[in-house]
């Protein structure tokens, strides 16, 4: 069976599949003119896929206490928890390709896609222990020992196991890219340029990536998402600072951790399976916007988290420094935010001041 790149999300599979010497028309999605794997001739990925399937128990083997909401199809797991499919495709068409990459061995089980599974190393306790970002497996956990118990030597946290995955997530931004940063004013002449930058250390509120008296530079990708961050009242002004990237910038993105391929040759897919929900957490927890009335203790995990990222036992493990952290933004989706660890990495170019004319409530 033939199919694209275009079939697929994960990164490592469409790497793979783009290197393919043949070109021609997807018999799955129809694109023309792309390059083609062939199950018939190439077993790059289902090597893979028989990495993955090793992670797995079938039903009639796992533990009486597994918890039944975990038991899954084989077919529907490799589906729905993995990324692997382009949305797009049909599940039928899923089902097609999950048959041709599986056909060794669904000549020895025919009913293999069908059957249900479950991964025993979840509910493991000492395997999750050991392997799990979260010594307990539960974010809830940490986030209730951190606030409560001990907040600077925490132990419900595997920072190594953390820093193995968060080095897979690194993004470089090139000198010269540009980043926006708002701020309300109180009249239409603004504020001077030199004050657009981060406040200094006895201002620094606490924040999603600081504690009280750390200074961090909050950008957003573009205006539109700076505005919407600062989360501005009808016809106030803002002054908005376009800033420029003086070097190359390196930052942990929180945005990739749905893009984390179970086929690259340096994740092991188990370990990634427990972590799973946790990085989802993290992602969700990052991007997470206090309302009126919230406590800003509510900030501290992600605080703890990306004060590791700042930190010399991190950064030992990187080809170069972490600078910062992304993440999408909530109060919009289109754009995404950084909080950048050292502000000197950026200069505020230019200026503008605007006055918001209108909100618009979604409820």
């Amino acid at each position: 069976m033939k199919f694209c790149q275009n079939c697929f999300i994960d990164k490592e599979l469409k790497r793979i599949i783009a290197s393919q010497p043949e070109k021609g028309r997807c018999p799955i999605c129809g694109c023309d003119n792309t390059p083609l794997y062939d199950t018939d001739t190439d077993q790059t990925i289902q090597q893979g896929f028989e990495n993955l399937l090793d992670i797995y128990t079938f039903k009639e083997d796992l533990p009486v206490s597994f918890p039944e909401d975990e038991i899954h199809s084989l077919a529907d797991d490799l589906i729905d928890n993995w990324n692997i499919f382009a949305p797009p495709l049909s599940s039928s068409n899923k089902h097609k390709i999950l048959s041709s990459i599986l056909k060794e061995r669904i000549k020895k089980d025919n009913n293999l896609l069908n059957r249900n599974v479950g991964i025993v190393q979840k509910y493991d306790d000492r395997y999750i222990f050991e392997y799990s970002i979260l010594r307990s497996g539960k974010w809830e956990d940490f986030v209730d020992s951190i606030k409560k118990e001990n907040r600077f030597h925490n132990s419900t946290i595997n920072l190594k196991m953390l820093g193995s995955f968060c080095s897979h997530l690194v993004t470089m931004y090139k000198s010269g890219k540009e980043f926006y940063r708002g701020r309300i004013s109180e009249n239409l002449c603004g504020i001077d340029i030199k004050d657009m930058s981060a406040p200094p250390p006895r201002n620094a509120r606490p924040g999603r990536a600081n504690a009280e008296g750390i200074s961090r530079l909050y950008l957003a990708s573009d205006e539109r998402t700076a505005i919407h961050e600062i989360r501005a009242g009808a016809f106030d002004y803002i002054t908005i600072g376009k800033f420029i990237a003086k070097q190359n910038v390196s930052v942990v993105n929180f945005r990739l951790i749905n893009q984390i391929s179970p086929f690259d040759d340096s994740i092991n897919p188990l370990i990634f399976a427990i972590n799973k929900n946790c990085l989802e957490k993290i992602d969700k927890e990052m991007a997470k916007v206090l309302r009126q009335g919230d406590s800003h203790i509510d900030y501290i995990p992600t605080q703890y988290i990306a004060d590791y990222l700042n930190s010399r036992e991190f950064n030992n493990e990187l080809p170069v420094s972490c600078n910062g952290v992304e993440y999408k933004s909530t109060m919009n989706p289109a754009g995404y935010n950084l909080s950048i660890f050292d502000k000197e990495l950026f200069e505020c170019a230019e200026i503008k001041t605007i006055q918001v004319s209108g909100l618009q409530y979604n409820y």
